[in-house]
């Protein structure tokens, strides 16, 4: 499997274990086949209605738990319509949107009005502030994310790929933490229902080794971070925001 397919079967499997998303499944087909809303029993009208923001993940995707993955990424492939990572000039408007407006420009601006200080002893005046901002935007457009901007770098991170082999085994442990902490096992391509594990029965069978008094504090806030984490990006898939970025915890 290469290491493009690998991140879309992580995608696929943190989208599988989203409960609204299932239910959502569940539910359009029935919404389909009616007439009209007198058809259809309030009750479930009114869930139906509760979960329509992930109809366009579903358009894009279908119901994940009745294809299997090679079926579903193959056929995005021969439709050229797999999940890319996002150009420069998209970024760019994703972090323009009004709920980030605000915290995009407010950052750019002070990056540049402290870097302005830092070099020239004073701030800019209305023009050099117009000239750097405009030559700020022309960069993050042309795909050159200045890190050191931390405020904006954490705006704009969400919208870039996992890449790596460490980032994807990441990825890969936070899931199996996910899954002994929920109590979930995948027999033959079906989620089913299992006994749930403690985190100390977790940390021992992940380890393949008893675990470490000394160090049993240290160890069960990294598996709790991994559990947490899971469910963030099980969060973002549902919403259709995967591939999404998530740092390697720091060990």
């Amino acid at each position: 499997m290469s290491e493009n397919e690998e991140i879309y079967k992580l995608w696929w499997e943190y989208l599988r274990r989203s409960e609204p998303y299932k239910r959502y499944c569940q539910l359009k087909p029935i919404m389909e086949k009616r007439e009209c809303d007198a058809d259809i029993d309030p009750q479930i009208l009114k869930e139906f209605i509760s979960l329509e923001d992930l109809e366009p993940c579903y358009s894009a995707n279908g119901d994940i738990h009745t294809i299997p993955f090679k079926e579903w990424y193959e056929s995005k492939k021969t439709k050229g319509a797999l999940l890319k990572k996002l150009s420069p000039s998209t970024i760019l408007k994703k972090s323009l949107k009004p709920a980030k407006l605000s915290k995009t420009v407010g950052s750019i601006f002070n990056h540049i009005i402290e870097q302005f200080k830092n070099l020239h002893h004073r701030e800019p005046t209305a023009y050099e502030l117009k000239e750097n901002v405009i030559a700020e935007i022309e960069s993050l457009i042309s795909g050159k994310i200045d890190k050191s901007n931390e405020s904006l770098y954490e705006i704009i991170k969400p919208f870039h790929k996992p890449s790596t082999k460490k980032w994807i085994k990441e990825l890969e442990a936070y899931l199996r933490v996910y899954d002994l902490r929920s109590g979930i096992k995948d027999v033959d391509g079906v989620l089913c229902e299992c006994d749930k594990m403690r985190y100390r029965e977790i940390i021992e069978l992940m380890q393949s080794s008893p675990i470490d008094e000394d160090k049993r504090g240290d160890q069960l806030r990294i598996y709790r971070r991994y559990n947490a984490k899971a469910k963030m990006i099980i969060d973002q898939a549902e919403k259709g925001l995967f591939p999404q970025t998530i740092h390697p915890s720091k060990k």
